[in-house]
């Protein structure tokens, strides 16, 4: 919340404290990670980020929708993480993007990374649903994070400089995390990350296969073994496996 929101939310305490209750509350559901990222949302870089982003929606389509933009943190609490999936950023495609890395809503047309792993997860022995929302793996404690979180209509990676400090500082708070972590990285943009040194992979575990968009490698992604690895590493940390074909 900034200090210009703090301001008019105690200006308005004066006249309704009921309703200045209520939106100092709705601007704290809007933030991601509650009293985890805090320090972030005072930054310089922050301030920017959420104004260039402001912009942006008044000069175009930029997707998701304001309300989806931090969905994959308000589905995985921090204290319930697991799994780290990274994505690249939104589908730049109306009606796709819905703030989980790689989901579309139901009765959405299946992207080409979604139905690949939808193959993938068959030849790891689940069976993959009837559509492409992820919500059920979010609730289990998969972070669905994408590099960037936001993309302008048709300009994929378009905004992934400007997420990349906030990206960080979300990954150097899941490499503190009280319990190790599995992440899943798919293809070259999510595998950078091992080169900004900021998890150690030596406490965390690590899942990493080609992306499953990616056309020459589309056989080897499906026979990567993804969920079952992920699976395998969890049960080697003492904690219950995913559910990958949960709905």
């Amino acid at each position: 919340m900034s200090n210009t929101d703090h301001e008019a939310i105690a200006l308005l305490a004066d006249l309704d404290p009921e309703e200045a209750e209520g939106l100092a509350a709705l601007a704290a559901s809007q933030q991601p990670w509650p009293g985890v990222l805090d320090d972030e949302w005072a930054k310089d870089y922050y301030r920017d980020l959420r104004q260039f982003i402001r912009d942006g929606r008044r000069q175009g389509e930029v997707y998701p929708p304001p309300h989806d933009m931090f969905a994959a943190f308000h589905l995985t609490p921090y204290e319930r993480v697991e799994v780290v999936l990274i994505g690249q950023d939104p589908y730049p495609n109306p009606g796709e993007a819905m703030g989980l890395a790689f989901s579309v809503p139901v009765g959405t047309k299946l992207p080409t990374s979604l139905r690949n792993i939808h193959h993938a997860m068959a030849r790891d022995g689940y069976k993959p649903p009837e559509h492409g929302d992820l919500t059920g793996w979010a609730k289990q404690g998969v972070l669905l994070l994408n590099l960037a979180l936001t993309v302008p209509k048709g300009q994929a990676g378009e905004h992934l400089r400007r997420w990349r400090p906030f990206t960080k500082a979300v990954l150097k708070v899941l490499n503190s995390h009280p319990k190790p972590v599995v992440f899943i990285l798919w293809g070259a943009k999510a595998q950078e990350i091992k080169r900004w040194d900021v998890i150690d992979f030596g406490r965390h575990g690590l899942v990493e296969a080609p992306h499953p968009a990616a056309r020459k490698e589309q056989p080897d992604f499906r026979s990567a073994k993804t969920f079952a690895k992920a699976n395998y590493l969890l049960l080697g940390l003492g904690r219950r496996p995913i559910n990958w074909a949960e709905q």
